[in-house]
């Protein structure tokens, strides 16, 4: 947990949005708590596809635009790990896999995995146009 919450920090301070990260607290079992702050929305795995419009999905390669600006590969990067809040804006989580100082090929990676996971839903054409508008 140590490790998601650094990243998530990183994430945040490089413009990523991504839960703030409130504590990290040892549990009695030697296991630790990450306490993230709650951002009501749904996971875009979870959206109807007619809600993801060309404006989501523009929003969202923003988002991954920053993290690999900041040299950070998500390493999960699917619809399941972007959640959209109640104002339609995309945040980023679960830095559980994530790697800092990421190489090229692991940032390539990480936008392969989204093209392939939001592909399914809009289609290969829409994917690959927002993603590349975006990037």
């Amino acid at each position: 947990m140590e490790h998601e919450a650094y990243i998530g920090l990183l994430a945040a301070r490089a413009g990523v949005r991504t839960p703030s990260v409130l504590t990290a607290a040892p549990t009695g079992d030697g296991h630790v708590l990450l306490v993230q702050r709650h951002v009501a929305g749904e996971t875009l795995d979870r959206l109807h596809p007619a809600q993801v419009d060309d404006r989501l999905l523009a929003a969202v390669w923003a988002e991954v635009a920053r993290l690999h600006a900041a040299r950070i590969a998500h390493r999960d990067l699917r619809r399941a790990n972007v959640l959209v809040d109640l104002d339609g804006q995309p945040w980023l989580l679960d830095f559980g896999f994530a790697e800092a100082a990421a190489s090229p090929r692991q940032l390539a990676a990480d936008v392969a995995e989204l093209l392939a996971s939001l592909a399914t839903v809009v289609g290969a054409g829409r994917t690959v146009r927002s993603a590349t508008e975006a990037l």
